[in-house]
């Protein structure tokens, strides 16, 4: 990979790596060190005064869910006043059945507002409308924008989209309780950021009805419902902080499969915010929360410079929880698959912006091997370890 040079890791730090994953036992009940939330708090942060006339604020609800049949499917609803949006609100979601490819986007890396993705198995659909051209509801995350509707509150989500030659209908429930993880929120003078997570896992239902060509010319289009199943993951993420002034550098991962849920975000805030690393994880599955921390330390480790942005790129990551009777663990980052300049898949409006305040560069491991342990309570050493391997991305804003 151009300007990055991987080296072998040094024995010593395998031998710690490997070290987590000796025993096996049955997980213990999860206890959740956070208040419980309504429906209410889930709402927009839109329809707050002071952040619709905030510069800086944007919002992200995303859906994300693999279909029991090897599908895919996605929503991606934001809210923006950065780079002069002004509210513009911008819904996007994807369907790909088993066979499908996506299709791809535009330079400005944006797609065609009503283009369903017609090709084989893919459908998609892009709408976007400015400031008093959507609708907010107040008593629960509540969205219309044009003629697709997106709904969540505590344990559920449900999205209506219409495409060109689809109309798309799918519920999210689950029994887990909502999450406001400490890891994920800052409170700086005022201003903030938040991450919530509605429905950490939820069991998906929904029908796909597509419109094809007539059998006869002249004659109605084809209609066939698709019914659809399977696991979801939903997060909702608001801030009025400029990016360049919270973060230097973000750490993310996510597996999303049939049998679980696996997500780690955390990122180090600027010499502004004092510095310092963030962050939270989870392990979920269809009987509950298997691991949680709200709060983590993160230490980043094994760097290699990439001569192209004089960025260190991790080669491991190791974990550890402040909540709870003990979580650790760790991340080995095998292979750089792709390297990424995430100005260049900026619309050419937000790249004028950026390009003057940062420099973010995002590198992709496909392969990175993860490592958490949980011990049971403090009167016991045992631990109860989860290992797999998924894509890790770490991005960096800015030099330091």
């Amino acid at each position: 990979m151009t300007g990055v040079q991987r080296s072998r890791l040094a024995p010593i730090t395998l031998l710690a790596a490997i070290s987590l994953l000796t025993g096996c036992r049955t997980m213990p009940p999860i206890v959740v060190h956070e208040g419980p939330l309504a429906d209410r708090d889930l709402a927009m942060a839109w329809v707050k005064a002071a952040n619709r006339d905030a510069g800086n604020f944007s919002e992200q609800l995303r859906v994300e869910a693999v279909l029991d049949d090897g599908g895919e499917l996605s929503t991606k609803l934001t809210v923006t006043n950065i780079a002069k949006f002004d509210g513009r609100a911008e819904i996007l979601v994807k369907v790909q059945l088993p066979g499908g490819e996506a299709t791809p986007e535009d330079e400005d890396g944006e797609a065609e507002d009503e283009d369903a993705g017609a090709a084989s198995a893919v459908y998609r659909v892009k709408v976007k409308k400015d400031r008093g051209d959507w609708i907010a509801g107040e008593d629960r995350f509540d969205a219309t924008i044009g003629d697709c509707t997106v709904v969540v509150g505590v344990g559920y989500a449900q999205v209506h989209a219409v495409g060109k030659d689809f109309v798309l209908d799918y519920r999210v429930e689950s029994d887990l309780p909502a999450l406001r993880p400490a890891g994920g929120r800052v409170n700086f003078g005022g201003a903030f950021y938040t991450t919530t997570l509605p429905v950490p896992r939820g069991r998906l239902t929904g029908t796909l009805v597509t419109r094809g060509p007539p059998e006869e010319e002249g004659g109605e289009p084809v209609e066939t419902t698709i019914d659809l199943e399977g696991s979801a993951y939903v997060e909702h993420r608001a801030s009025d902080l400029a990016p360049y002034r919270m973060a230097t550098k973000w750490f993310k991962m996510r597996e999303l499969t049939s049998e679980r849920t696996v997500v780690l975000s955390a990122f180090q805030r600027t010499a502004e915010l004092g510095g310092g690393i963030q962050g939270w994880v989870l392990v979920a599955s269809d009987d509950g929360l298997e691991a949680y921390e709200g709060e983590i330390e993160l230490r980043p480790r094994e760097e290699t410079l990439d001569a192209d942005t004089t960025y260190g790129v991790p080669a491991l990551v190791f974990l550890e929880g402040k909540d709870g009777p003990g979580f650790r663990g760790v991340v080995r980052l095998n292979t750089l698959t792709r390297r990424r300049d995430d100005i260049a898949n900026l619309s050419t409006l937000e790249r004028i912006v950026v390009k003057r305040l940062m420099k973010p560069f995002t590198y992709i491991f496909d392969d990175a091997e993860f490592l958490f342990k949980v011990r049971e309570s403090d009167a016991t050493e045992d631990e109860i370890p989860w290992r797999g391997q998924t894509t890790f991305e770490f991005q960096q804003l800015n030099p330091e």
